[in-house]
């Protein structure tokens, strides 16, 4: 069968990995998102290749390929890259392991495998800090996990915004840099010096791809937060049904802070908070979790686990939280420090920086 001309496979993929070398003898995976929910499909290793072929979601999607050991329940790393998942036939090489995957097919698969192989040294970087600060959290080492989240992270994320900042600004009409521009903006605070220039740089049509538009929309709201502009009101229940307003908290610093029970980072940072709220409460500082849970149970849980004593809010709506889309929330932990005055002073200050933030304005 010629599968690129076969009118009924119009609307497949089949993908075809080749492994010469493997130091692997597993299963592989392959998982992507859509509108409808997760989708995971399995192949057997066989004869030093595997293929998957299946039905296109209805729209391009950057796909999960995942090796897993038959010995490893549960990887460190996955042996595993992004790919671009689009129809008809889309060839992937490898050595020995997927982290080095080149993929060949259409002009996309091209310009995609280019763009990996350039983002490869910030993944392999990326790895390395997650698996130093998951060493961190479990040794309670908190000047290392400080380091981690502070100064490593960001610099990492320095390193992967200038690859794709690089790519979608020499291809503004690439449906690539659509779905990149997310990743390029990033989940937390905006750099709209980086940022802006880029945007403006992408294609009309592409502006009018549903992910960019979701990201500008984002955008915007982030440029209604910035520091020195009023904090955005709001008014949200807490665990015993009672209505908790932003402007109850006038004339205290308040912290903001975006969690839930289900994220690991949110957890691991709950103890920083709690030291922070024992040494400054008693000079005006309060705490007001907005959690963005979906289960009651297990956000009360957490709360009564992590020992968390002040207010706490949710709608139960995960990332559809009113309060979190107003302050246009992607990711979390996240937090935002409001002054007495209502107005916003700093984001998404973790471990010393909140410390040295707060003994700044509450001597």
């Amino acid at each position: 069968m010629n599968y690129a001309q076969n009118e009924s496979a119009i609307k497949q993929y089949r993908m075809t990995v080749i492994i010469p070398n493997p130091i692997w003898n597993g299963k592989a995976f392959l998982r992507y998102f859509t509108s409808k929910g997760r989708h995971l499909d399995s192949a057997v290793f066989k004869s030093r290749k595997f293929e998957f072929r299946g039905e296109m979601p209805g729209e391009f999607i950057i796909a999960k390929l995942y090796l897993k050991e038959k010995t490893e329940e549960n990887p460190t790393h996955e042996n595993s890259c992004d790919i671009w998942l689009e129809p008809g036939e889309i060839n992937v090489i490898t050595k020995n392991n997927l982290m080095h995957a080149e993929f060949s097919g259409s002009e996309n698969q091209k310009q995609f495998s280019g763009l990996q192989k350039n983002l490869l040294p910030s993944k392999i970087k990326g790895n390395e800090l997650d698996e130093a600060y998951e060493k961190a959290v479990s040794n309670k080492d908190l000047a290392a996990k400080d380091i981690l989240l502070n100064e490593e992270y960001p610099a990492q994320f320095k390193q992967t915004q200038q690859v794709l900042g690089e790519f979608i600004s020499t291809h503004p009409s690439s449906l690539i840099s659509a779905y990149k521009f997310d990743d390029f903006v990033g989940d937390g605070e905006i750099n709209f010096a980086v940022v802006d220039p880029v945007y403006a740089m992408l294609d009309e049509k592409i502006k009018q791809n549903p992910k960019v538009k979701a990201v500008a929309e984002r955008m915007a709201i982030n440029k209604k937060i910035l520091p020195g502009m009023d904090a955005l009101p709001f008014e949200q229940t807490d665990t015993s049904g009672k209505k908790i307003s932003l402007s109850s908290f006038h004339g205290k610093w308040l912290l903001i802070d975006f969690w839930a029970g289900w994220c690991i980072p949110c957890r691991a940072e709950n103890p920083n908070l709690i030291k922070m709220y024992d040494h400054f409460n008693a000079k005006g500082f309060e705490i007001l979790g907005v959690s963005l849970d979906g289960e009651r149970e297990r956000w009360t849980h957490a709360i009564i686990d992590d020992k968390l004593v002040w207010p706490q809010v949710s709608d139960l709506n995960v990332f559809d939280n009113t309060v979190a889309k107003l302050y246009g929330i992607s990711s979390i932990p996240q937090n935002i420090l409001i002054n007495p005055e209502g107005k916003i002073v700093a984001r998404n200050l973790r471990g010393s920086n909140l410390e040295t933030k707060l003994s700044e304005i509450l001597k």
